[in-house]
């Protein structure tokens, strides 16, 4: 039989298989792929495969890349604009006068985007899911607000700002936009206090279920902030008033998964551990917590994962086992007088983790290497051992 006739011919394939083939391969393969003929031309870059490729903008293609994009017939899903100027909007119309349909992630990296050319991208992508922008500075403000639309597929936002003024409702109100929130990032260089981000949580607190916040503020406005529905929370900074930090945790108590990069002591961390009992990971950077600190630990019975600066012996001291973590990761500065005692008290704190990960630099690197075999002797479940350098 001629292998034309052939039944099982790859382009003979169930509907959705080809495409199932070319999403496990990388960019590069996917193009190759492409050329092969017309049929794998279209299914190596059909929409089901571009969701996990992301289309690059920047102002040094700008001319090339509206030529080429004219007589494209990729329908592109993400979208990344980098690099650009002030006078690239023209540049990132035209692509999605072309493509705005069909995008669902739309990110403007470092461009910057005045609310005005931000409301004119949404207006072209009435199905985006994922955005991300960055907002320097207002325009004058206008007589009536900037209408933006309803986007209601939109569950992802991240905003990065200079000054809070940059949240003003009147040029660029999230929650008009999105009024399915559910994913949020606000990062704010601004130290002289976050009125209008605490706006925007507090209209939309009990519904969201990621958030995470990058705040570098004295102190912030008291604001009735319920995360009824949370269930990521990732705070970094420098927030000096604990007693307000300590409101960010009332009624968290779906939470599942905290990262902390804020100066906390060992008050804070008992506090945390009792309202947050659902914890599953826990990443903790901070260089404050006292000794025995980790006792609190113990009130958290779904506990998985945790990640901590450091644990020095003094801060696994008392030993009460926390049986539920499965994998840690932590950092060592430097080297302990007496290794296997080291290990020993890290056992009877951790007894049934399976992977650990530790981090470390000079002294602390080498370390490392040396309690590499003591660790396999005494943690008898331990299947993953990863020794690197503090990133």
């Amino acid at each position: 039989m001629a292998s034309s006739d052939c039944d099982d011919h790859i382009n003979k394939l169930p509907d959705g298989i080809l495409p199932e083939i070319f999403s496990y391969l990388p960019l590069t393969d996917r193009k190759t792929a492409s050329l092969v003929c017309r049929l794998w031309g279209q299914e190596a870059f059909s929409a089901r495969v571009l969701a996990d490729v992301e289309f690059v903008l920047t102002y040094l293609n700008q001319a090339t890349v509206l030529e080429l994009l004219r007589n494209s017939t990729r329908l592109y899903r993400n979208v990344i604009v980098y690099e650009m100027f002030t006078d690239s909007f023209k540049l990132v119309v035209g692509f999605l006068d072309k493509f705005g349909t069909t995008i669902e992630g739309f990110n403007l990296n470092d461009s910057e985007a005045k609310p005005a050319q931000l409301k004119a991208y949404a207006d072209m992508m009435p199905n985006l899911k994922r955005l991300t922008t960055f907002m320097t500075k207002m325009e004058k403000i206008p007589n009536e607000p900037l209408v933006f639309p309803v986007l209601s597929w939109l569950h992802e936002v991240h905003v990065r700002f200079w000054t809070d003024e940059a949240l003003n409702r009147y040029q660029f109100d999230v929650l008009c936009m999105a009024p399915n929130l559910q994913r949020l990032h606000l990062a704010s260089t601004d130290s002289n206090g976050n009125v209008r981000m605490f706006e925007v949580l507090e209209g939309c607190s009990n519904q969201l279920k990621s958030l995470k916040l990058c705040i570098f503020s004295i102190e912030y406005p008291r604001c009735k902030l319920r995360f009824d529905n949370l269930e990521i929370f990732k705070l970094r900074g420098q927030i000096d008033d604990v007693d307000r930090l300590l409101q960010l945790f009332q009624g968290l108590s779906e939470l599942k998964v905290l990262h902390l990069n804020v100066m906390i002591k060992k008050s804070e961390l008992e506090t945390i551990c009792n309202r947050c009992t659902k914890l599953e990971i826990m990443n903790i950077e901070t260089d404050m917590l006292e000794n025995g600190s980790l006792i609190y630990l113990c009130n958290l019975p779904n506990l998985q994962i945790l990640r901590t600066n450091h644990l020095r012996m003094p801060l696994l001291a008392p030993y009460k086992p926390i049986n539920s973590v499965k994998e840690l990761k932590f950092l060592i500065y430097e080297s302990y007088s007496d290794e296997k005692d080291y290990v020993d008290n890290l056992f009877k704190v951790f007894p049934n983790v399976c992977i650990m990960k530790l981090f470390g630099f000079g002294p602390g690197l080498e370390y490392c290497a040396s309690i590499e075999s003591e660790i396999f002797s005494k943690f008898i479940h331990l299947t993953k051992l990863t020794i690197d350098e503090v990133p």
